[in-house]
């Protein structure tokens, strides 16, 4: 079999996407994007592993949302959201993976996402403490199975 060779004369564009080193963090991100694309959402936790959140509670930080982005040039903005995750931990004392990155995807058949800093637990009554002690009034939300659900803020628990 003989390969196709174009005739002289035929313009051929040079694409070449930005691709990512592959190391740890790349990886979890390439990951997160994967998740985020099957099911939607995906949430991240802020610690040294940047462990998937597949089920627990969250809520969001206020003034952490990021401009509608694709996967492919995302990376920057998913990467400074964590590293500002770890910063208010260690500002604030507290535990690395009580912070977390969620990447929400705009539409349904769409590679573009907002990422958001949100606030992570898996049990209800730690979420619950965390919110208190932020003093929010942002809506806490369960997930479970990689969907999430809102709580009813009335009830001690929805389970």
């Amino acid at each position: 079999m003989s390969e196709h060779i174009p005739d002289e004369g035929v313009a051929f564009q040079d694409y070449t996407p930005k691709l990512l080193h592959c190391n740890a963090t790349t990886r979890v991100f390439a990951e997160s994007g994967g998740r985020c694309l099957a099911f939607g959402q995906d949430i991240v936790s802020c610690d040294v592993f940047l462990n998937p959140v597949s089920y627990g509670y969250f809520f969001f930080e206020r003034g952490t949302r990021t401009e509608r982005l694709n996967l492919a040039g995302g990376f920057e903005a998913w990467h400074e959201l964590i590293l500002r995750g770890q910063a208010l931990a260690t500002e604030f004392n507290v535990d690395p993976s009580s912070y977390g990155v969620q990447i929400h995807r705009v539409a349904p058949h769409s590679d573009h996402f907002t990422g958001y800093l949100v606030r992570v637990a898996r049990i209800e009554s730690d979420i619950r403490e965390i919110h208190k002690k932020a003093q929010t009034d942002q809506r806490i939300y369960r997930i479970t199975g990689g969907r999430e659900y809102l709580l009813d803020p009335t009830k001690e628990s929805d389970l």
